[in-house]
């Protein structure tokens, strides 16, 4: 009776092992459909450096900020879906220009947002998969826009839909995992910033995992 009870356990514990593996192959594939082949579904992108051309100038490093706020304040978190969206949010500052007549203008001077999601479509994957020249370059190209979130205790009337930017990037890849990322951004509303449009390049880093 033992040895029946015990040929019985190891039948239902086998069993229970490949009905495992079979559910868990099945959810893979379907995940794979749904979600895309590749494995590398997460994005973290880390923007040290910022061009803005309303300052015309390019800033490293924010004086006002400690090297933790520059940190914190530069980095963004995606989800990859199907290898050509990307969904994310960043600690990304929205800010307007405090412009009057007469007086120099104040960058960066009134605080909107503090806080970004974003789409990013990788807009020329299925362009490039017949040219090989043209798709190690521009395999991945994307068109973005950002709605900002985030007030926090500041005043003002500027709205989230108010707030919207629109952009382009490409990330170039370096090695398996790690890419130079380059990307543009500016307000789709300029009238929140007296006409304009507040365009900002940034350069960094993303990860992909």
């Amino acid at each position: 009776m033992k040895k029946f009870n015990v040929v019985l356990l190891s039948f239902l514990i086998c069993g229970s092992n490949l009905l495992a593996q079979s559910i868990g192959d099945k959810i893979k594939t379907r995940y794979s459909e749904i979600f895309g082949s590749n494995d590398n579904h997460f994005m973290v992108r880390f923007n040290p450096v910022n061009y803005e051309e309303a300052s015309n100038s390019l800033i490293i490093n924010q004086e006002s900020q400690t090297k933790e706020e520059q940190f914190l304040n530069n980095i963004s978190i995606a989800y990859i879906y199907n290898d050509k969206l990307v969904f994310g949010i960043s600690s990304y500052n929205s800010t307007s220009d405090i412009r009057n007549d007469g007086e120099e203008p104040i960058i960066d001077g009134q605080f909107l947002f503090g806080r970004t999601f974003y789409v990013e479509y990788d807009l020329l994957t299925s362009m490039t998969k017949t040219n090989e020249n043209l798709q190690e370059i521009l395999d991945d190209f994307y068109v973005a826009m950002h709605v900002p979130f985030h007030k926090n205790d500041e005043e003002h009337d500027i709205s989230q839909m108010d707030a919207i930017k629109i952009g382009f990037g490409l990330r170039y890849k370096l090695w398996s995992f790690v890419n130079f990322d380059v990307g543009y951004n500016r307000y789709l509303n300029t009238d929140i910033n007296d006409g304009f449009n507040k365009g900002i390049t940034q350069f960094g880093l993303s990860f992909v995992f």
